[in-house]
């Protein structure tokens, strides 16, 4: 029997309740319950909290996205997912009985076709310079921070690791034997190893040589011993907070190298943006880069990670040798085409020995 009673504030208490639960089952993490509390603390509860559950209707749901793109200044692929945290607070109602309709799911049909939000990213040329800068130790820097930075960049230029993916990574991800990286598991923000979001981020990513030569570099000087086996800790055994490598290591690199404009520049996460990018430009099959990036399905890959890595002179180079293999025209001469991803990129980055 539907209970009519019920308003969302006590829907969602209820809802965070139960999440709480699933927490101490291990069955979702600290992370994920924190994005679900602030959501209904700061936005659905402030919102809708007096409504009745049984009386919620697809007008609501239409306001609430409104007010959060006017009065609290979200961008609407944000207020859009706080309208799915509603969704999943409206299954666990009609689970317990407090509402049969589904006044969401029509909002959603109308906040389709949303563009996702412009990524900055970086060209070869910046990558370049980014990794030359990466060479040089500043004369503050520790030569734990400092090798240790250079690992982070070249994981996250060369094989498209997320930041949270390289500060989970294990000994057990590297396989030096076979040049792969594995890739099992991410570390949240508070510390926790857990898997990745989806099947497909369980993969497995080749190791350039240079970069195998860094990790165990790492590995040999470095490396804290932890109950974890976990690649990279502070030389105290601490997790690396996001927030500590962005402001104390990354955007002082970004400087160094002449990146930084003074208006938050470019994320950490741009070069995961750059690898794919850069192995689609230079001939790898799109499949292959989903594989690689971590994604089901390769629409993903283009919409989001997919940037213009090559100037507009080697599109045309590219077009005409098309065409003349179309048309059965011989060429004169032609490039070979096989160039590692780290060659093509290092070509003029030196890899000096790094004292300990």
């Amino acid at each position: 029997m539907l209970d009519g009673t019920v308003t969302v504030k006590r829907m969602c208490d209820e809802w965070i309740k139960e999440n709480e639960d699933r927490v101490e089952a291990k069955q979702i993490g600290l992370s994920s319950m924190g994005n679900l509390r602030r959501s209904v603390d700061l936005h659905l509860i402030p919102n809708l909290g007096n409504i009745k559950v049984s009386e919620l209707r697809v007008a609501h749901v239409e306001d609430l996205f409104r007010t959060l793109m006017k009065s609290h200044k979200l961008s609407p692929r944000t207020a859009r997912s706080h309208v799915f945290y509603l969704r999943q607070a409206c299954e666990f109602g009609r689970r317990r009985g407090y509402l049969r309709s589904d006044p969401i799911t029509p909002a959603l049909k109308l906040m389709r076709g949303l563009k996702m939000p412009k990524v900055r990213t970086f060209t070869t040329e910046q990558v370049r310079d980014l990794l030359k800068a990466a060479e040089d130790r500043a004369f503050w820097q520790h030569p734990i921070t400092f090798l240790r930075l250079k690992c982070f960049v070249h994981l996250a230029a060369f094989c498209g690791l997320r930041y949270g993916e390289i500060v989970g990574l294990t000994l057990d991800s590297l396989d030096f034997d076979e040049g792969m990286i594995r890739v099992r598991t991410a570390l949240s923000r508070f510390d926790e190893v857990k898997g990745p979001k989806t099947e497909a981020g369980v993969r497995d990513v080749p190791m350039p040589v240079h970069l195998s030569a860094l990790l165990s570099r790492w590995l040999s000087h470095y490396f804290v011993e932890n109950e974890r086996n976990l690649v990279f800790r502070t030389d105290t055994g601490l997790q690396i907070r996001p927030s500590n490598f962005h402001g104390a290591h990354w955007r002082p690199l970004l400087r160094r190298a002449g990146l930084d404009d003074g208006k938050g520049s470019f994320h950490f996460h741009a070069l995961r943006h750059f690898a794919s990018s850069w192995w689609i430009a230079n001939g790898m099959d799109l499949p292959t880069v989903a594989s690689l990036m971590g994604h089901s399905k390769f629409d993903m890959t283009l919409q989001v990670y997919a940037h213009p890595v090559l100037p507009v002179v080697r599109h045309a180079e590219v077009m005409g040798r098309l065409a003349n293999r179309l048309l059965d025209v011989p060429a004169l001469s032609e490039t070979a085409a096989a160039v590692t991803l780290g060659s093509a990129i290092c070509a003029t980055v030196a890899t000096p020995e790094i004292s300990r």
